[in-house]
């Protein structure tokens, strides 16, 4: 069984807040913190348990709902769990996760409440990074000029951008999920499949990759138009996806027919 010098060594030694807190109204007053818990406020413990702070005092004003509707959740003996920011004493501030329950009599009143505290700073800097990531791809993604796709082995479109959704005058909505193939006119669509079956099998030769190709295709609308089309093959998380670069060139067609019509005007003058 352990004792209680050495359950205190424990507690002491780890990297994690860990307080004990009597519930006070709106308020939660700490009667125990211990150095962890110190190194992630700023605050010396008896600071809370001499009443002179409260935790709550630390945490920004806009995530305390948060705090009291988790905490709420002890009225029916759950654990808690929460996210929020704290004010360290320095000045600065710290992202925090909380676990918490409650202790109850027999009777059900609540005795007092274990808390474990981490500081996700770290974790929530790198999210807020990554999204941004995304946030500046997404960006980049809507305000080129072709249409980008990207579809799975069976053909199933994933995403589009908006440049796709123009040319091919898709309903973002309905988008994914849509076969790829119905975005070709019907004489190309075997051509299409046997191009992918070819980037599957990494048959260089036959799926000319990241080549453009020109084919028909058809809008949301039924219009048929000239299309080009360069499919590459990558491999996310262990997965084939197929990448499209798509582009109307149906202005391109009117000029090179323009031309054609009027060299051979010329000629026949001539």
């Amino acid at each position: 069984m352990i004792n209680a010098k050495l359950l205190q060594m424990v507690i002491n030694a780890s990297n994690d807040g860990i307080v004990v807190a009597e519930q006070e109204g709106e308020d939660n007053i700490l009667i125990y913190a211990n150095p962890a818990f110190e190194r992630l406020t700023g605050y010396p413990a008896s600071d809370f348990s001499t009443q002179q702070r409260s935790l709550n005092s630390l945490i920004l004003p806009s995530d305390l709902p948060a705090t009291r509707s988790a905490q709420n959740s002890l009225a029916d003996g759950d654990v808690f769990e929460v996210n929020y920011r704290i004010r360290h004493a320095a000045g600065h501030i710290v992202w925090v996760s909380e676990k918490g329950r409650g202790a109850y009599a027999d009777s059900g009143e609540l005795l007092w409440l274990d808390g474990f505290l981490w500081d996700i700073s770290a974790n929530v800097a790198a999210e807020q990074e990554r999204r941004e990531r995304e946030d500046y791809v997404h960006t980049v993604l809507d305000n080129v000029i072709d249409g980008i796709l990207t579809f799975s082995p069976q053909g199933i479109i994933e995403s589009c951008n908006r440049a796709a959704e123009q040319i091919f005058a898709l309903d973002p909505a309905h988008t994914l999920g849509l076969n790829a193939s119905s975005l070709l006119a019907e004489p190309y669509r075997a051509d299409y499949r046997q191009h992918i079956r070819a980037l599957l099998q990494n048959d260089a030769e036959l799926a000319s990759h990241g080549l453009p190709r020109e084919l028909e295709g058809r809008r949301q609308t039924g219009e048929h138009f000239p299309l080009e089309v360069a499919l590459s093959r990558i491999s996310h998380r262990g997965e084939l996806k197929i990448i499209a670069v798509v582009r109307d060139i149906t202005e391109r067609k009117r000029v090179e027919r323009m031309q054609s019509e009027f060299v051979s005007t010329v000629s026949h003058e001539l």
